[in-house]
């Protein structure tokens, strides 16, 4: 995987007269494409820059594609060095992932592979697979769906994922909007009309939808989804 706009870096067609349009592939890209796989070039690519692992998550999950064996491999195995790279440059792929129309599956598939718990070990939770999993079927905005990440994390690991992730100040703000909607779910269950209307209202209509789908709830789900 290299940028978003050519993932193939490694494929071109040739211009010289004699051959022009003739495939330059070196490294078998044709038959990745034929087979729907994609890999990385060499064994240290992870190594050299560790947001590849965020990339190859999102291309695959984009086109429909499997990882390739090797390349799975060598992801797991490499997971330790997306510490060494700065939240800014995390931030921006994660933004990427979510802004995409199968934002929620990469993400989920990243959380499957380890690659969020590599990140922060509090996102990697079975409420945060599940609340993936629905976001899945339905379309949010990034913002959105990466509150529904972080939903579930407890008090006091939140501000530290907030921080790994690099979110902005807007961002944030949302993620805690959020908690506070999860805060007060206790109180949902008796509410009806109205007065769950003036609740769900002190938080925001975007943040009750993030609720509706992150809740760990179904009564609350569908009162929020209400």
């Amino acid at each position: 995987p290299g940028s978003d706009a050519n993932p193939y870096l490694a494929m071109a067609a040739s211009l010289a007269p004699r051959t022009f349009g003739e495939l330059l592939d070196p490294l078998g890209g044709a038959v990745g494409l034929a087979q729907r796989t994609i890999c990385v070039l060499h064994e240290r690519s992870f190594r050299d820059d560790a947001t590849r692992i965020l990339r190859v998550v999102r291309y695959a999950t984009r086109l429909g594609f499997r990882i390739e064996r090797r390349s799975a491999r060598w992801l797991r195995r490499d997971l330790g060095y997306l510490q060494s790279i700065s939240p800014a440059r995390i931030h921006r792929e994660i933004v990427r992932t979510a802004e995409e129309e199968t934002g929620a599956k990469a993400l989920l598939q990243a959380l499957r592979l380890g690659v969020l718990d590599a990140l922060d070990g509090a996102i990697d939770r079975p409420q945060t697979r599940y609340a993936l999993s629905r976001a899945s079927r339905q379309t949010l905005p990034s913002s959105a769906l990466i509150a529904v990440m972080l939903y579930a994390l407890p008090l006091g690991t939140r501000g530290r994922a907030v921080q790994r992730l690099g979110l902005t100040r807007r961002q944030a703000s949302f993620v805690t909007l959020c908690r506070r909607l999860r805060d007060a779910e206790g109180r949902m269950a008796d509410l009806q009309g109205s007065a769950l209307f003036s609740l769900a209202s002190e938080t925001g209509v975007e943040a009750a939808a993030v609720g509706a789908v992150a809740s760990v709830s179904p009564v609350v789900r569908a009162k929020l989804a209400w």
